[in-house]
């Protein structure tokens, strides 16, 4: 018997869910909350830049500028939309691209928006599995569809052939 689509998509939610993946919404939504109470977000900012602190929001491993919070904020601009958290996590932007080149990612525009609706940053979680959803919905049926198990059995020998070391 397989896995349900139901503990599937949980599953793969909980697999990829920690501090850093899937956790740095919440993480954001908390830095806007620090930057927006700045009198200077400009100094805070070069402060946090010059302790070699992470600025959760901002940055991307994969994208100089991530297309998905250009999305966001283009959407917030053609519909009039944005208040206390969508300034200043363009205010950051801005300053961060300055200063080190880095832009905001999906997690600082999608937190700004959130919070500007009034969202608690607890919430963040849960509207990373509505968004994680549907992804997970269809790798589950490319699976069945292909006639492969969900969820196979991998052995660290599959992972690591020379006998499960790392280099």
């Amino acid at each position: 018997m397989w896995a349900s689509a139901l503990n599937s998509i949980l599953a793969g939610f909980l697999v990829g869910s920690g501090t850093y993946h899937q956790g740095g919404f919440e993480a954001a939504m908390r830095e806007l909350q620090i930057l927006a109470i700045q009198n200077d977000v400009a100094a805070y900012i070069r402060r946090r830049i010059q302790a070699q602190a992470r600025i959760a929001g901002f940055g991307h491993r994969f994208y100089n500028e991530d297309p998905r919070a250009r999305v966001l904020m283009e959407l917030c601009d053609q519909h009039h939309f944005g208040g206390e958290y969508v300034k200043v996590v363009r205010q950051a932007d801005e300053i961060l691209r300055i200063e080190k080149g880095i832009h905001m990612n999906i997690d600082g525009a999608g937190g700004a928006i959130l919070l500007d609706l009034g969202f608690p940053v607890e919430i963040a979680p849960l509207i990373v599995l509505i968004g994680r959803g549907p992804m997970f919905a269809v790798a589950y049926l490319e699976r069945l569809r292909e006639g492969n198990k969900p969820f196979p059995i991998i052995n660290v020998s599959d992972v690591f052939p020379e006998g499960g070391k790392r280099d």
